[in-house]
């Protein structure tokens, strides 16, 4: 995970533990709600004085901001000197495994009356699941999802449907759990992923032919949708289920 994206999430953690809305710590600060949406996103860094004045208002040290150095330099220690004398490919797994528990451990749960839990998401924006729609929008809006809906696998953001081409396996309107990736280099045939093709989203299922790419609706009332080398395709990341 890299500075911004941890910056981000203690931004968010500290912010509920003072029960503040996004709303409510950008008003204190002077700021617009998307300000405080792409600084816990991790899209944006805030700057050296806003950083101080985000730690006065969330009652914390600006070093409660950023990565533990002293407290934990022994094990880290220990840990990079065992991670030194492993493989390449088990480095990866000590990495990829250390991340998801940072990732676990700045989620919020919060027990309900019904004693059922869940987990405060940050919901990224909408995507079309029919003929597309603009991009992915600054929609950062909190939502509640229960526990027992969230997947075991790593996951990067949550994004909503909007459109009806995924029946029935996506509804119009249901929420889904995104891992990102970088191209379509990994992304494998059949896979369901969401894209942004010549600024505008799409969730469909994908299929790899030569140099194109072809995007296919569960619901058989769509056409497929075919792009190639003359168009801006952007691979986001896959359906994680």
């Amino acid at each position: 995970m890299d500075l911004s994206s941890y910056i981000g999430n203690k931004l968010r953690y500290y912010r509920k533990e003072n029960k503040m809305t996004q709303d409510e710590l950008a008003k204190k600060l002077g700021l617009g709600k998307g300000t405080i949406s792409n600084y816990e996103s991790g899209y944006r860094t805030p700057q050296e004085h806003r950083l101080f004045e985000l730690a006065e208002v969330l009652n914390i040290s600006i070093n409660d901001l950023f990565p533990p150095t002293t407290e934990t330099k022994d094990i880290v220690g220990k840990i990079t000197e065992i991670s030194a004398k492993l493989e390449s490919s088990r480095q990866q797994k000590v990495y990829n495994f250390a991340e998801h528990q940072l990732e676990e451990q700045n989620k919020v749960i919060h027990i309900h009356k019904d004693n059922s839990d869940y987990v405060t998401e940050t919901l990224r924006g909408y995507l079309s699941a029919g003929t597309g729609e603009l991009q992915l929008e600054e929609v950062l809006e909190e939502v509640e999802i229960p526990v027992e809906i969230i997947p075991e696998q790593h996951y990067d953001m949550l994004l909503q449907i909007n459109g009806d081409s995924m029946l029935p396996m996506f509804q119009d309107g249901e929420r889904i759990f995104v891992r990102k990736i970088e191209d379509t280099s990994e992304l494998r045939s059949g896979q369901i992923g969401v894209f942004i093709i010549d600024g505008e989203s799409y969730l469909k299922k994908a299929y790899k032919e030569n140099d194109q790419l072809r995007l296919v609706s569960l619901n058989d009332k769509y056409d497929d949708l075919i792009f190639n080398e003359v168009n801006d395709i952007e691979v986001i990341g896959t359906v994680v289920m």
